[in-house]
């Protein structure tokens, strides 16, 4: 707490071993032998809006029983995986109750405060003083408590893929500084799942994501680290804007190229978007449109090969990505129900971009993991229609108790 001590106790709660630890036998007396304080909120709703906040004093009594042996009535403690989070108790002894520690993390995260900022709100607005190493270990110890669900996000995040369904793998990665050093903030989303990662940016890192176990469609933008992966398509939204550039530049032959790719990406959408407006069936590929435009497809690519050896610089890199990635640009052709971009995923990472603007990466690799796994809550309760808020208050009230987390929020009204 801060300087200024924490709020008046408003209720108590005692707790008292109703049992013998080494024989069994029923306690009748028991003495206090410590107290500790918590403090939480409670949320408002449209009967009853705004916040109150909950002091309550602990107090934990001990039993000596007829046999010698003294109980004593503990919260249930436990500390979180050593090698990812050390020195992290994931407990009810704690200052923080789990909902207010759910509001710092969303205070961090959602609307992207500092610690800083984050610490001034609850004292000003709420009256709960806390200190910037209370709030540290508040959000390390929630996602320590989050821990167990990485694999349940990993497993619905490829799961939900189908083979040929149109539900599509959206993957991309934006810089990140982890103290100092340039990572990678990775982001994989589909629908209604969505998980982040900070590592580098190779090959290896996206192959232990999919694990070589999914088999589904994968959009991504010409980065390297995807090209390997079969059933790969390209995001147009980069070639188009790449072919806009060169329609504005001074280059003669370059302006003439961008015409050329624009004019040509144009008539396809028309006939993919053409397609979906007959009620073309989804997950049947056809082969209707790449017939009707097989002529122009192999002009198109033979202004590609030939502008790939123009001087002008971005002239001739357009025209080689469109030949290096040929099959992943037009597969959608084959398979129009598919999309044509990644936004999805760029939308995923927009707000940590921003956020990134703020606090400048983080400072450890525990931080990082805490990050990435807590992004990753967040955002699959907001694809899902869920309460990040609530759902995450519940994963680290359950996790102190020593209970089975509750399974990830299911899409509202599903």
């Amino acid at each position: 707490m801060g300087a200024l001590g924490p709020p008046p106790i408003g209720q108590t709660s005692h707790h008292q071993a109703s049992a013998c630890a080494a024989c069994g036998a029923s306690l009748t007396g028991h003495v206090p032998y410590t107290a500790y304080d918590s403090v939480d909120i409670q949320w408002g709703d449209p009967a009853q809006p705004g916040l109150t906040v909950l002091t309550t004093r602990h107090i934990l009594y001990g039993g000596i029983c007829a046999c010698g042996h003294c109980t004593r009535d503990t919260p249930h403690q436990h500390a979180a995986d050593p090698h990812y989070y050390p020195k992290t108790d994931v407990a009810e002894w704690r200052l923080i109750g789990p909902k207010l520690a759910s509001l710092v993390v969303h205070l961090r995260l959602r609307c992207r405060m500092s610690v800083r900022g984050s610490q001034a709100f609850l004292h000003e607005v709420l009256g709960i003083p806390l200190s910037v190493g209370a709030l540290q270990q508040c959000f390390v110890e929630a996602a320590a408590s989050a821990a167990p669900l990485e694999d349940a996000l990993v497993a619905e995040l490829l799961g939900s893929a189908g083979q040929d369904g149109g539900i599509v793998l959206h993957a991309d990665e934006t810089s990140w500084k982890e103290r100092g050093e340039l990572l990678w903030l990775w982001a994989f989303t589909t629908t209604l799942t969505v998980c982040f990662w900070v590592g580098h940016r190779t090959r290896e890192m996206f192959d232990n994501v999919l694990g070589g176990t999914y088999g589904g469609w994968l959009m991504s933008d010409g980065y390297g680290a995807y090209r390997h992966y079969p059933k790969r398509l390209r995001c147009w939204a980069h070639l188009i804007r790449k072919a806009r550039g060169l329609e504005e530049c001074l280059d003669g032959d370059a302006r003439a190229f961008g015409k050329l790719t624009l004019a040509w990406m144009g008539t396809l959408q028309a006939a993919i978007y053409g397609w979906r407006e007959a009620g073309g069936t989804a997950g049947l590929a056809t082969g209707a449109i790449r017939a009707q435009h097989q002529a122009g497809l192999a002009a198109f690519r033979a202004h590609c090969t030939a502008n790939a050896l123009s001087p002008h610089d971005k002239t001739a890199a357009l025209a080689k990505e469109f030949i290096n990635d040929w099959d992943a640009i037009f597969r959608t052709i084959d398979h129009p129900w598919l999309p044509l971009t990644n936004n999805d995923a760029e939308r995923a990472l927009r707000h940590w971009v921003i956020l990134r603007k703020t606090n400048h990466g983080t400072k450890s690799a525990i931080g990082s993991r805490a990050l990435a796994l807590l992004a990753s809550i967040i955002g699959t309760c907001r694809l899902r229609g869920a309460s990040s808020l609530a759902y995450l208050a519940d994963v680290i009230g359950m996790a102190r108790a020593g209970q089975l987390l509750p399974a990830l929020p299911t899409k509202v009204g599903v």
